[in-house]
């Protein structure tokens, strides 16, 4: 699993077990490694547009990193899957329990909606913005 900033100053992958590598492609070096990240980690590497920030899923946990300091900003459990928006701004949150999802804001740190009612219609398998 990997992903590109849209800027292309960062790529990110799983390099080993429980660990993510945070490759600098403008100065072609290896900026950092998160390990320790857990059993399960990642089905889910995912840079923010404006390569700030890193969010990662390992087994039902969404955590979200600072890349300048490598620090964990927030972790949310209860996920199956994350996305995030075009401009960054947002992430979606998908969640079997109560069968909703959750749209967070990263500047505040909030949830500014929750979609629900999935568990009476077709099995939510996926969200894109």
């Amino acid at each position: 699993y990997f992903d590109i900033s849209a800027d292309g100053a960062w790529l990110a992958w799983l390099s080993a077990e429980e660990t993510i590598s945070i490759w600098n492609l403008q100065e072609d070096r290896l900026e950092r490694e998160l390990s320790g990240l857990g059993e399960g980690c990642c089905s889910q590497v995912l840079l923010t547009p404006d390569g700030d920030s890193l969010v990662t899923l390992a087994g039902q946990t969404a955590t979200v990193w600072d890349l300048v300091t490598g620090s964990e900003v927030y972790s949310r459990p209860d996920v199956q899957a994350v996305h995030v928006s075009p401009d960054g701004s947002r992430l979606a949150f998908e969640s079997g329990v109560g069968f909703r999802v959750s749209l967070w804001d990263r500047r505040t740190r909030q949830d500014v909606r929750q979609l629900t009612g999935f568990e009476t219609a077709a099995p939510l398998y996926g969200v894109r913005f």
